[in-house]
């Protein structure tokens, strides 16, 4: 069976844009409350209901965990609404507004009074932007939530209820491609007419394409039916389809106008169902006018020239296949509601939620949720400087304003001895970037660097505090480029009286102390890692997989100029090799771990100095050495032309980067491990990843990728989370 629901789920990842909120205003119903907590990773929620009466219904369901209800809590917003005088004055003066000259029309009075009702309250929040959606419908009337949909908000000329079946794989392969089966208007129109009907057929169309991909229906093939196969008889009915007919393809060009992808789309009109879903009884009715790469005999979308025909085939096809996954979207309301049936499961509403979602984030008009009373979008400054680059970004909550990456020449950095030294400069031209760019930094809410070489200290958000300055100034524990973050978000900070924060600097340790021993005494492993990016994929791939990073068991290697691989033991990492002093793989620049014999061979050869082998070690070591560049695409290429030795240092290099993946599954002591998750720009080669997942089959572990890097956004999580009270900032001690 077409897997409906991981689909929706996958392709609602791969758009990058915020997650908008949802109001719930049958935050009574038990099915709701959990279908609500299991969203928790797509969505923003708010609940029209007092915590306490929540959290009873969840602890009294008994599958979600401690963990779990507590992270609900923290992601979702309860209110009484009634006590909400503010927001409610400024929904009652728009609904009174809005029904001058209806024949609902009521005065500000009366619309302050029905604010009081949770339904009119979600609704009304939704036409005032400060939700994206309303779900209701369990336990009310279509008369009571529907049509008040419908009168308060905007929406377009013809609404209407398509039905999305998946259906099991007991239904013949035949005549749905994919066994997915789409019917439309199931649920709206008592009457129709031929304007009607060819928007119903355009808009179902449209929503079939943007919930099921074209990896999984390479086009979207939409039949109007009727009792008569292009003429074959006549009467009003039949008359209405074939207007209905002509006014598509005006509509259809007006759609791939705005997105090519519209144009797998090919919808016919008057077709007897057998001809809609039969090549073989199409192309007899039609002999020679019968035309093969139509929608004739290949129909995967029906639409009904009547709600009784609609509603037929929802119904006979919910009873016939109960195991079906099905899915109802409302056409024409844009997104803003759902109205579930009394007879939904709490499965039904998670699978309704994440199209309603998904349709959501493909609208082009879908930026953020325009009003942020419930959930504040803070104004913050990422800064995160590299050997040669200072990036920086501006976010508005999880939207990302603005972005770049300023270069710093060798001529720019010749002058300071130590990198500390470079702090007034990349300050300055960070302040001349935001000026030249119109941003005011007295509009930012907090400001967050990368965190640098500091004390070992264990992953989260950290203040900016004298001593943390104190040791970065000092290069107590080393100079790096990333130390700069701190002091200059806290400089940036200071001038306009925010706090300064860094998150999941590289020296978080966690790792387990029997996994610091090595056979010399006087020689520790450390913790030296990309946590910050780790940590951040990790917790990405624990929403997509609807679960918390602290339930997880992942391998995770971060795949760049330096290599790192980190085992992730229910939200710890328990083990992890150094990416910078010589554990673990070599990578681009850096030599890994190496024979301590030779090594100490080549140390008193007289050959090199202290310092040219420290560099060795990182900086001009790996690929640089073996190969003379860092530059993995040339490696890459070399070998596409026929570089032999280019191809046995990259074949060795993903071989002990495979070999240090497999080599943690101890530090899990017995446990299963959920997944090997790969990072890093490395992880764009198809080359090197599917090398990989070769020699890491016989784990028999699930391998995903995360290309790239989300440093700017892993700092935008991290102080978020401070910001709206989610997390407490720690203190560097």
């Amino acid at each position: 069976m077409y897997d409906l629901e991981k689909n929706i789920e996958k392709q609602i990842h791969q758009i990058n844009k915020p997650a908008p909120t949802f109001i719930f205003p049958e935050a009574h119903d038990p099915r709701m409350i959990l279908a609500a907590s299991r969203l928790t990773n797509l969505t923003k929620m708010v609940l029209l209901a007092k915590k306490d009466d929540v959290y009873r219904i969840l602890k009294k369901e008994g599958s979600l965990s401690n963990r779990w209800i507590e992270y609900f809590f923290h992601n979702a917003k309860l209110l009484d609404h009634r006590q909400e005088s503010g927001v409610k004055k400024n929904l009652a003066e728009k609904l009174s507004q809005i029904s001058r000259g209806t024949d609902w029309q009521m005065n500000y009075k009366h619309a302050l009074e029905l604010m009081d009702d949770a339904t009119h309250f979600a609704i009304m929040a939704v036409r005032m932007g400060y939700a994206d959606a309303v779900l209701s419908g369990l336990t009310i009337t279509a008369k009571d939530f529907f049509v008040p949909s419908m009168n308060l908000l905007e929406h377009d000329d013809t609404v209407f209820e398509v039905a999305i079946f998946a259906l099991p794989d007991e239904h013949p392969e035949k005549p749905y491609q994919q066994r997915i089966a789409i019917f439309a208007d199931v649920a709206v129109n008592t009457e129709m007419n031929a304007e009607k009907l060819s928007d119903i057929a355009v808009g179902a169309c449209k929503i079939a394409r943007e919930i099921i991909p074209p990896e999984a229906l390479e086009n979207i093939y939409g039949a109007i039916v009727s009792y008569s196969t292009k003429g074959s008889a006549t009467g009003t009915s039949v008359l209405m389809v074939r207007e209905a007919g002509e006014k598509i393809p005006e509509k259809l060009d007006k759609l791939i106008q705005q997105d090519e992808i519209y144009a797998t789309i090919k919808i016919e009109s008057e077709l007897q169902i057998s001809c809609a879903l039969s090549e073989e009884a199409a192309a007899f009715k039609l002999k020679d006018e019968f035309d093969p790469d139509s929608a004739e005999g290949k129909a995967n979308v029906l639409i009904a020239p009547n709600l009784d025909l609609g509603n037929f085939l929802y119904h006979i096809y919910a009873l016939r296949y109960p195991t079906s996954k099905r899915v109802l979207v409302s056409g024409g309301l844009r997104a803003q509601a759902i109205d579930f049936s009394r007879s939904s499961t709490v499965e039904d509403i998670i699978l309704g939620a994440k199209a309603l979602i998904l349709l959501l984030k493909k609208s082009p008009q879908y930026r953020h949720t325009p009003n942020d009373t419930f959930f504040p979008r803070c104004r913050i400054l990422a800064i995160n400087p590299g050997s040669t680059s200072t990036k920086l970004a501006v976010f508005r909550g999880e939207e990302e304003e603005f972005k770049t990456s300023i270069s710093h020449s060798a001529e720019d950095l010749a002058p300071f001895d130590r990198i500390v030294d470079q702090f007034a400069f990349r300050k300055e031209t960070i302040a001349k970037v935001l000026e030249d760019n119109g941003i005011k930094l007295s509009e930012m809410e907090g400001i967050v660097g990368r965190g640098g070489l500091l004390a070992p200290v264990k992953g989260g958000t950290y203040e900016v505090n004298q001593k943390m300055k104190q040791d970065l100034l000092a290069g107590r524990y080393g100079e790096h480029a990333s130390n700069l973050g701190a002091l200059i978000a806290s400089e940036l900070a200071g001038s306009i009286g925010k706090p300064a924060y860094i998150v999941d600097p590289v020296v978080v340790d966690e790792m387990e102390r029997k996994a610091k021993i090595t056979g010399f005494r006087e020689i520790k492993r450390i913790s030296l890692w990309h946590a910050l990016n780790q940590r951040s994929v990790a917790r990405a791939y624990a929403r997509q997989m609807d679960k918390l990073y602290e339930d997880l068991n992942l391998i995770i290697a971060h795949l760049g100029g330096g290599i790192t691989v980190g085992a992730h033991r229910k939200g710890r990492t328990v083990d992890v090799n150094d990416g910078v002093h010589g554990d673990g793989p070599f990578s681009p620049e850096r030599a890994g771990m190496i024979p301590t014999e030779s090594f100490l061979d080549l140390c008193f050869s007289g050959k090199y100095t202290e310092a040219e082998l420290r560099k060795k070690i990182h900086g001009k070591g790996g690929m640089v050495d073996l190969l003379g560049t860092n530059d993995m695409r040339e490696v890459e290429a070399r070998v596409q032309k026929g570089d032999r030795k280019a191809r046995l240092m990259l074949d060795a290099m993903i071989y002990t980067v495979s070999k240090q993946a497999a080599s943690l599954v101890p530090a899990f002591e017995g446990d299963p491990i959920d997944a090997i998750v790969l990072t890093g720009g490395l992880v764009f080669s198809r080359y090197f990843v599917d090398e990989m997942k070769r020699y890491l089959a016989p784990l028999n572990i699930e391998i995903h990728e995360f290309p790239g890097e989300q440093e700017l956004e892993s700092l935008r999580d991290g102080i978020l989370k401070v910001l709206r009270g989610e997390e407490k900032a720690m203190q560097y001690k």
